[in-house]
């Protein structure tokens, strides 16, 4: 076998497993609760889960997405999420092999998982995720040989952006815009990307919510009665600036010159 495809698929079974583990981490962390402690227990009848209850998918399909023990239904939120890392974590070890590259993208890309779907139950960037990934995210970026000049540059900017942005909507609507999570979100995705992909971070998580929203209007929903978090979308775009920022500039200069 392909060395490199040994190497994604491990990396796509590692995902499923973390994948399991940050489901614990999203719902423990949108409510303040430690992700040590209890044990993972059923919503329903409170019972601790055992090893094979707590096989990523398997589990679930298996069960047929009920508790065994009282047949409380389960969410497929969650063997969904578990594949959806997955794939995450498989991609990032695709396209970059056994490099450095690969380890501090799985990082933060494990960070921004949780992150997002925090902010997606309760409209809320934890600073317990966003500050610490800031703080690792410059020298992760230096750790790769991308410009410190640059890095620096990006991040600064992606943070006083976005705190502008969220200064302005809250002076001119009179009610908070973009959230301070986003601008410090911002923060390490800059440090990552560096000032010359921030517009590509920018462009590709606003066409994202510019999408969902059209979406949400085509089924009859009205996207103003809800607060869409913005840190999902700005997340999504980090990555995939990491995993084909490249490619997606050069095929652009390519069309324009």
């Amino acid at each position: 076998m392909d060395p490199n495809l040994f190497l994604t698929l491990c990396a796509a079974l590692l995902g499923l497993a973390f994948g399991s583990f940050f489901n614990v981490c999203i719902d423990r962390g949108a409510e303040g609760r430690s992700i040590v402690r209890p044990r993972s227990a059923c919503d329903g009848c409170g019972t601790t889960l055992g090893p094979l209850e707590l096989e990523p998918v398997l589990s679930w399909l298996c069960l047929r997405g009920r508790c065994a023990h009282c047949g409380m239904k389960v969410s497929v939120r969650y063997p969904a999420s578990e594949i959806i890392v997955a794939v995450l974590f498989a991609l990032v070890v695709f396209t970059f092999g056994a490099t450095p590259e690969s380890l501090v993208y799985l990082v933060f890309t494990s960070i921004y998982v949780v992150a997002s779907g925090i902010d997606l139950k309760v409209g809320l960037l934890p600073d317990r995720l966003t500050l610490p990934a800031a703080v690792l995210a410059l020298p992760a970026a230096l750790w790769l040989g991308h410009d410190p000049v640059d890095a620096i540059a990006g991040g600064l900017i992606g943070w006083g952006l976005f705190r502008f942005i969220s200064f302005a909507s809250e002076r001119a609507s009179g009610r908070e815009g973009l959230g301070l999570g986003d601008s410090k979100l911002m923060l390490s995705i800059g440090f990552l990307t560096g000032g010359m992909f921030l517009p590509m971070v920018v462009l590709f998580a606003s066409l994202g919510a510019l999408a969902v929203f059209l979406v949400l209007r085509l089924l009859g929903r009205d996207p103003s009665d809800m607060r869409l978090p913005f840190g999902p979308f700005l997340s999504g775009a980090a990555y995939l600036t990491w995993l084909a920022g490249d490619r997606i500039w050069s095929a652009w200069l390519s069309i324009i010159l």
